[in-house]
């Protein structure tokens, strides 16, 4: 097997177990703090700094939620076992 799903499979379940769960603990302290940086800025702020780090809010909040996803897909993954041929 190659790729990640193979490197998943070569782990034992303990280490595989904590490193989806410092994936799924970095993607949760991303995406809230995505959400604070997209609500503590009003809408429509003209000057530009404010609407960068606005923005930068809403893309830091989508990586996070993807790595959350991605961390809980590992996780599934590493508990299923090998697959029998």
């Amino acid at each position: 097997m190659h790729g990640a799903l193979g490197f998943i499979r070569r782990l034992n379940f303990t280490r595989a177990v904590k490193i989806t769960v410092l994936i799924i603990s970095v993607g949760t302290v991303m995406f809230a703090s995505g959400l604070v940086m997209f609500y503590s800025i009003e809408m429509g702020q003209i000057e530009p700094t404010l609407r960068l780090v606005k923005n930068a809010g809403i893309f830091v909040g989508l990586t996070g939620m993807g790595a959350v996803m991605a961390g809980i897909l590992l996780l599934l993954m590493a508990k299923s076992g090998p697959v029998q041929n």
